[in-house]
């Protein structure tokens, strides 16, 4: 683990969280990236055209069944 920067004021502990929640929001964010450029792709690719809005559904089915639940404790 790298040590602490000699500029930053709070504990060890603090600045680790702070770095692993860094890393998380930046995961999220490359991941809803992602998420829009392959459904940009799926819907103006040839093959895929009639298969977007199924796509587009299971995903919009499993995020509310599944994802929002697990993000909010409602199971």
């Amino acid at each position: 683990m790298p040590p602490v920067p000699r500029h930053y004021q709070g504990s060890e502990l603090t600045f680790s969280v702070c770095r692993v929640l860094r890393r998380v929001l930046l995961a999220q964010w490359i991941f809803k990236v992602l998420t829009i450029l392959s459904a940009i792709y799926l819907r103006y690719t040839s093959w895929a055209w009639s298969k977007t809005r199924t796509i587009a559904g299971y995903a919009t089915y499993a995020s509310k069944t599944v994802l929002y639940p697990l993000m909010f404790n409602t199971f």
